[in-house]
């Protein structure tokens, strides 16, 4: 089992997608803090703007990658924490995720990875977990390459008028962002290996964070509250990308508990399936 995680992670640190991938998390980090630099400014400039954009962010559902600004810094500070978790809500993290891992659990099955390893091993399904540590790492490095390039970027776009902030709750955003979206890859290799295409997983996860899904929950409450009448139940509290969208450096501690025990359901479903899918199926 051991030599098979190092097979994978060697397969991953030598994959060209995972070098692309290093530079566009570079490159996306530094345009997200110019991005919102630029809507501060615009803010500070015309007051209408600002009242709209707010207004945008309280009452309407939008649909598709959003960056909120915080309006309160135009004349205070930039903390660290609040605006990576901003960023983060966005759901960008989610789309990257669905299409590297796509591509790094799909290009075995091109290359006949699998069909040279698979009859080597007496438990097939030892593939899956090894694959899912290595997914850890490749979302690891996208994490930690994107939040050090936008620390360096806000310091760079900001000036004196960026700080760290809370240390403790930037830690705490992170992690249990890096957990949901983690949870949220190990879906996307399940899809990948049940369905044997790059193509779906790549366009279900995309999709997924298209905010769509947010039509789906309202249905499924809908459908709840018409069968108990008075419940108050809101189904995306314990999905994947609602929780993605929802925790920040603000978060209590009951919300930041919710978000990593769905986390950490749904990697474990995600890594099971994907194993049994892939002890039944005939490698060819």
């Amino acid at each position: 089992m051991f030599n098979l995680i190092k097979m994978d992670v060697y397969r991953l640190l030598h994959a060209v997608s995972t070098w692309v991938m290093m530079g566009i998390m570079v490159l996306i980090a530094v345009v997200c803090v110019g991005a919102t630099h630029a809507d501060l400014n615009a803010m500070a400039e015309d007051p209408v703007y600002t009242e709209q954009a707010t207004s945008t962010a309280e009452d309407e559902v939008v649909y598709g990658i959003v960056m909120d600004t915080d309006p309160e810094w135009i004349h205070g500070d930039v903390p660290a924490s609040q605006m990576l978790g901003l960023l983060l809500n966005s759901g960008i993290l989610m789309i990257f995720c669905a299409v590297f891992v796509s591509l790094f659990v799909g290009a075995e099955h091109h290359s006949g990875y699998l069909k040279n390893i698979a009859g080597q091993l007496p438990y097939r399904g030892q593939l899956a977990l090894s694959k899912f540590i290595a997914i850890a790492v490749e979302v690891l490095l996208m994490f930690a390459i994107y939040a050090v390039f936008c620390i360096a970027s806000g310091y760079i776009f900001f000036g004196e008028q960026f700080t760290l902030g809370s240390v403790s709750g930037l830690f705490k955003m992170l992690g249990t962002q890096y957990l949901l979206h983690l949870g949220f890859s190990a879906l996307i290799m399940f899809l990948c290996m049940f369905t044997g295409s790059t193509a779906f997983g790549m366009g279900a996860g995309i999709l997924g964070c298209s905010g769509l899904t947010s039509l789906l929950y309202s249905g499924i409450n809908w459908v709840v509250q018409k069968i108990h009448s008075g419940v108050n139940f809101d189904f995306g509290r314990y999905m994947l990308d609602t929780n993605v969208y929802a925790i920040s450096g603000a978060s209590a501690s009951s919300d930041v508990f919710r978000a990593v025990l769905v986390a950490c359901i749904f990697a474990v479903l995600a890594v099971g399936f994907s194993a049994l899918v892939m002890q039944r199926r005939d490698i060819k």
